[in-house]
């Protein structure tokens, strides 16, 4: 018996799943760089794989120095894995976002729910941001979904269908292994009221303080690199000291004995914070400066490398345009005498303004905002980088926006074009334009001797 041809997937499904897939890679990134990044702890199997690696060589009275040496190979190790998966996802996820662009299937807002509320069920410790980002990328590439959180809401019953109806669609369950779909009646779907909605939601920044894994190799090492510590679910056994060691058997001889040198704490050195808004970004959205040189803007500004300078803080508001950048500074910000330097990355999500003046009025409401609120601070305004496959409209919009920026003193210039490129929805940064676009307002800033890690 000839085996059975697989099942054709309707083009609502392909739409459901690939939305899914983009869903389940968004998480799976978010982890991979929170861990990479030091705000969460490796996963239990990536700890104990990293230790193994340090205890494979294991060298005849090995010192202090030598131990370090051979615990920064791992941790080496184990960051460029991670590097690795994180590269592989960004390439999924534009590879995600190019099929999206094929699908004709116009039921998104349907499609949208039911990939969340799978999302929901596979990874139960799934971030709001995640949903969040997924669906600023979607909307971007024009399709319209609602960014309401759907995955809270409680399923109702379906309204019933004609029974002639023969366009099949997935379920809310979990994707199936095999080629069967259940037929569209069977779907239940949330319901879209927000009345069993009775507590208000706000956000939690994300804050990332990350520790650098960076190891000194030179000979004299005098202290432990506080990024080397063993998980606190792997304790490290001290080493016997004269004071604690107990006094030999007869007939043997005195075991060596090492003192650890004393750890002095490593202060956080990068802090990076996403603020997600929600739906409400006059009430989530609220910024603490904490440093001598700020760096606001936009989501592209989250997709800056990890910067291991303790006078650097970022703050990146997605989807903020200029006169919502204005507000959050001037009535969500306190005022600080102590910031020196402030770098207001936003502009981009005004591309669809084509009215000069007022683009002029909400440049100047910007910078009168944060002159008020940061007295003692130079203010520098990066002239925008765009894609020039962007529409033709679009395009004379930003150019004419850049116009007005480079009249303001103390601006940046735009990133060389050979070093810019953005994803598939043409507006968000590529990892490695990303690290060129702090290199380049780095230099630009002469912010000498600020270095940011790889990721």
């Amino acid at each position: 018996m000839a085996p059975m041809a697989p099942k054709q997937l309707t083009e609502f499904q392909i739409l459901t799943r690939t939305m899914f897939g983009l869903l389940r890679t968004y998480y799976h990134q978010q982890t991979v760089r929170r861990t990479i990044q030091g705000s969460m702890n490796a996963l239990p199997y990536l700890t104990q794989a990293k230790n193994r690696i340090a205890k494979v060589i294991n060298p005849c009275i090995p010192t202090i120095d030598t131990s370090h040496l051979l615990q920064g190979n791992a941790n080496n190790w184990l960051q460029t894995g991670l590097q690795i998966s994180d590269e592989h996802h960004t390439q999924t996820i534009a590879a995600l976002l190019a099929k999206l662009k094929q699908i004709t299937e116009k039921e998104e807002q349907q499609a949208w729910e039911i990939a969340c509320k799978w999302a929901r069920s596979k990874y139960p410790t799934i971030q709001d941001r995640t949903f969040t980002q997924t669906a600023e990328d979607l909307c971007l590439m024009g399709i319209r979904i609602s960014l309401r959180r759907p995955y809270y809401f409680k399923p109702t019953a379906p309204s019933p269908h004609p029974k002639n109806s023969t366009t099949q669609h997935p379920t809310n369950e979990q994707p199936p292994i095999g080629d069967t779909i259940p037929s569209r009646s069977s779907i239940i779907l949330p319901t879209t009221g927000l009345s069993s909605i009775t507590e208000i939601r706000h956000p939690q920044p994300t804050t990332m303080d990350i520790i650098p894994q960076d190891l000194d190799i030179s000979p004299a090492i005098t202290q432990i690199p506080a990024s080397l510590h063993l998980p606190s679910g792997t304790p490290v056994e001290p080493l016997l000291t004269k004071t604690t060691h107990p006094e030999p058997e007869p007939g043997r001889s005195r075991p060596l004995t090492l003192e650890y040198p004393s750890v002095l704490p490593t202060p956080p050195k990068n802090l990076a914070t996403r603020h997600e808004h929600l739906g409400n970004k006059k009430e989530n959205w609220s910024l603490t400066p904490s440093r001598e040189i700020l760096v606001i803007g936009d989501s592209n500004v989250a997709r800056l490398p990890p910067i291991n300078d303790t006078r650097v803080q970022v703050d990146s508001y997605p989807g903020a345009n200029l006169i919502q950048a204005a507000h959050l500074i001037k009535h969500k910000t306190p005022t600080s005498t102590d910031t020196k330097t402030v770098l207001l990355c936003f502009g981009l999500n005004d591309r669809n303004k084509d009215n000069t003046s007022i683009l002029n009025d909400n440049l100047n409401q910007l910078l009168s905002s944060a002159r008020d609120t940061f007295p003692n601070a130079t203010f520098h305004i990066p002239s925008i980088n765009f894609s020039v496959r962007l529409p033709l409209r679009v395009v004379r919009n930003i150019t004419n926006l850049n116009k007005i920026i480079e009249q303001i003193p103390g601006h940046v210039t735009k990133l060389g074009g050979s070093d810019f490129t953005t994803g598939d929805d043409l507006i968000h940064w590529t990892p490695n334009t990303a690290r060129k676009m702090w290199d380049h307002w780095r230099s630009s800033l002469g912010l000498g001797g600020l270095r940011h890690k790889n990721i």
